[in-house]
């Protein structure tokens, strides 16, 4: 570490100095080692789908241990406590260069969103605005979204009434 060979990410855990290597750092499996079992997702995940524009600092995953938050060099780690009925749900892997690491499909995304986001409004109306103005999410989206994993989802957690709006929204 003094001669820079090696960056720490955790106590315990390293990985060779990205200038060393000169290849960039797949921050995906780096989240997914950091605290495990977990997978990439809220806004993050929405960024890395191109559903919202804005750069987003935190990687935040969702786990089925107790939340954490780990910061290093390359980042701000923050990880979401569930169940593990919804845990197993609306995950996929994703290649980055030779990595790959768990990230959740865009419908769990943004769910997770939607869970894990303080006074997201319950109604129909509300819900609509929350997702175009302050997520600024491409609503042109919606209608793709697989409407089986959102009932699936909006079975095992909680914000219901806000799922089957979402459900709607997706429907229209």
């Amino acid at each position: 570490m003094k001669q820079g060979y090696l960056l720490p990410l955790k106590r315990g855990l390293y990985i060779i100095s990205p200038q060393l290597t000169q290849t960039k750092p797949c921050i995906g499996l780096i989240a997914n080692h950091l605290y495990s079992p977990s997978y990439v997702s809220l806004q993050f995940a929405l960024r890395e789908y191109g559903l919202i524009p804005e750069y987003v600092r935190t990687i935040t995953n969702i786990t089925t241990c107790h939340a954490r938050k780990f910061e290093n060099e390359l980042g701000i780690f923050s990880y979401h406590s569930v169940n593990r009925a919804y845990f197993a749900l609306g995950i996929t892997s994703r290649t980055e260069g030779n990595s790959s690491y768990l990230i959740a499909t865009q419908e769990k995304a943004l769910v997770d969103t939607i869970l894990f986001t303080r006074q997201v409004p319950a109604s129909l109306i509300g819900l609509e605005q929350f997702l175009a103005e302050d997520l600024r999410f491409d609503m042109d989206a919606l209608p793709q979204m697989k409407i089986p994993l959102l009932h699936a989802c909006g079975e095992v957690a909680s914000k219901q009434t806000i799922i089957q709006n979402l459900i709607k929204l997706c429907q229209r």
